[in-house]
């Protein structure tokens, strides 16, 4: 219930706390088919076999940016640089075990705290730039790995 001084006034809802609290991955060779709209992804094909690997994390250690690289005087299409860094805390083997020997593409759906999901790497897929497991020196310091990825794709994440 609105009180006296601000039942006349029409206020915007507050933005829901930034950060992002879920990681899903698959290789990009391993998605057959997308299908969106105007409202992102409605549907897909993956390949026999092939799932989402999820990471599920605290929202401060993921993030995700695009960016957009114009280059309109040569010609050339824009094109949107997109990064994904996430940190997962502890050194657990099953994490090594996903990581390791991943020479390839990725497709990354991440879910924001607001419960929307967001899509990296759709047109042509993201690769690890950085992979780096550390165990820190002091009490405190961070354990884990320290992942990013990147790519050029066509549009902005859906």
């Amino acid at each position: 219930m609105p009180c006296a001084l601000t039942s006349n006034l029409t206020l915007a809802c507050p933005l829901p706390f930034s950060g992002v609290t879920k990681f899903c991955f698959i290789e990009f060779p391993n998605v057959e088919a997308l299908t969106t709209s105007s409202t992102g992804v409605t549907g897909g094909t993956l390949a026999s076999t092939k799932v989402f690997r999820t990471w599920t994390t605290e929202p401060e250690m993921i993030s995700a940016t695009s960016s957009r690289n114009s280059h309109r005087e040569n010609g050339v299409a824009d094109s949107f640089t997109q990064k994904v860094a996430i940190k997962i805390p502890g050194v657990l083997q099953t994490v090594s075990n996903e990581i390791d020997g991943q020479n390839s593409r990725f497709i990354i759906a991440i879910k924001y705290t607001d419960g929307s999901y967001r899509l990296y790497g759709k047109d042509r897929g993201l690769v690890i730039k950085k992979d780096e497991e550390s165990t820190g020196v002091k009490q405190g310091d961070f354990q884990g790995y320290d992942l990013e990825f990147e790519g050029v794709e066509l549009s902005r994440p859906i």
